[in-house]
């Protein structure tokens, strides 16, 4: 009886153990850096079917410590979920690799923040459940303030003239109504002093795009015409 007991007992264990590898997820545990004032952090891993049939399983995320700025949001095969969302089903096909990572949202905030993800068989969490950790160190990256470029036009209100700014990346300016409609538009080649006449253009509002080479967008600025 008691050998009997005992092989049940191996059985068992064997079998929780088997079962346990229907999914593998990896790296595990995942710690990540990153810049506080970046609009995210990942902190990404892979979960992985392992068996020959289609897995249904669920997800739990587990706050174990954030700043109290931050937020945190989980991506899996499915989608990128909303911070409020803590739980949610997911299905993997035989052999499928699906993405399970921790979305950090550090708002600006240096800080660490630990997540954990839990992945079970809803009908078999006895022998399913695996609990893997997530880590984000977010600190302030130090960057030099970039030159603030030049877009002043004048006068401004104009009667005859505006002179367009001293900025070496502008190319073009088009000039628009108020409503969107495109009205005149000044080439920066076709003069040497950046002196354009406006006598003819009516009175009014408009607005004044400044275009780079590649007719990207530089700024806008408003124009009085009076």
């Amino acid at each position: 009886m008691r050998n009997f007991l005992l092989s049940l007992w191996c059985i068992v264990l064997m079998s929780v153990a088997v079962s346990a590898q229907d999914f593998t997820v990896t790296p595990s545990p995942v710690s990540i850096g990153g810049d506080a004032n970046a609009s995210s952090i990942d902190a990404s891993s892979k979960v992985v079917n392992n068996t020959d049939n289609t897995l249904n399983l669920r997800w739990e995320r587990i706050v174990i410590s954030i700043p109290d700025a931050w937020d945190t949001a989980i991506c899996d095969n499915v989608l990128c979920w909303s911070p409020q969302t803590s739980t949610k089903e997911f299905t993997l096909t035989p052999g499928e690799e699906g993405d399970m990572k921790v979305n950090y949202r550090p708002n600006g905030v240096a800080g660490m923040g630990e997540v954990n993800i839990r992945i079970y068989d809803p009908l078999d969490s006895l022998n399913t459940v695996q609990e893997h950790t997530y880590i984000c160190n977010a600190t302030l990256v130090s960057v030099e303030e970039p030159e603030q470029e030049n877009f002043t036009i004048y006068p401004n209100p104009a009667t005859n003239f505006v002179v367009l700014p001293d900025n070496n990346r502008i190319q073009k300016a088009v000039l628009y109504s108020i409503t969107g409609r495109k009205v005149q538009v000044f080439d920066m080649a076709a003069v040497a002093n950046r002196r354009f006449d406006i006598v003819d253009l009516m009175r009014g509002t408009y607005l004044l795009q400044f275009l780079d080479e590649n007719s990207a967008t530089l700024h806008t600025t408003r124009l009085t015409k009076r």
